[in-house]
């Protein structure tokens, strides 16, 4: 109203004159009401995403674990690891012969088995790689790692025996794994190239542990 009797007098509305600067104060002072929902919206919406970013993160890999992004320093730090590769034998013979929609399934029935145990032990599946399985225990000290990689793999063997019986009723063809295990220092974490982010292993003895299960 004030606006509209400072343009147009002959409306007959009340002069704004007088009240000129109280409305320049209001419509300052309300620019800035704004600006600062402005600014504390996309505060909100960054510290959401982050926690959305840490949670998520926290389903796939340990606390403690370095995040390296591409526009922040980087902090990856050597520490000792016990390395696991697992890798099913003759995978594509027996896709060959079946099927590569029936032998998925068994792939995914030994990913499964493969992810209990080595949750179970305290390790960490780093990544699958076609019919294979890469895992990793950083907790604890090395010896501890060992243990418990071992005794991942002896668990492994366990529940292996158990699905190959099932498969042995059901005329399917038992499923054989070959299991590697190489210790050392590596580097662990979340590289992050602002395009993508992946859990990775660099270092020594992840090329060792190539040549280990060949």
């Amino acid at each position: 109203a004030l606006g509209l009797g400072l343009l147009s007098p002959g409306l007959g509305l009340p002069p704004a004159g007088p009240h000129v600067f109280g409305l320049l104060s209001f419509l300052v002072a309300g620019a800035f009401v704004i600006e600062g929902s402005l600014r504390l919206r996309r505060g909100v919406a960054t510290m959401l995403r982050l926690e959305h970013e840490r949670a998520t993160l926290a389903r796939f890999v340990p606390a403690g674990i370095d995040l390296v992004r591409h526009d922040g320093p980087t902090a990856l730090q050597p520490r000792h690891a016990c390395l696991l590769a697992l890798d099913i034998r003759g995978f594509s013979d027996l896709t060959r012969r079946w099927g590569e929609a029936r032998v998925l399934d068994w792939l995914l029935a030994v990913r499964a088995l493969a992810h209990a145990a080595v949750t179970g032990h305290g390790g960490l599946v780093d990544k699958y790689v076609g019919d294979g399985v890469l895992a990793q225990f950083v907790d604890g000290a090395p010896a501890g790692q060992a243990a418990a990689a071992l005794a991942c793999v002896r668990d492994i063997e366990a529940r292996m025996r158990q699905m190959n019986e099932t498969r042995r009723r059901q005329d399917l063809p038992p499923l054989a794994l070959t299991a590697s295990l190489h210790a050392g220092e590596v580097l662990v974490g979340v590289l992050d190239d602002g395009v993508r982010a992946e859990f990775t292993v660099l270092g020594p003895a992840m090329n060792a542990l190539a040549r280990v299960e060949a």
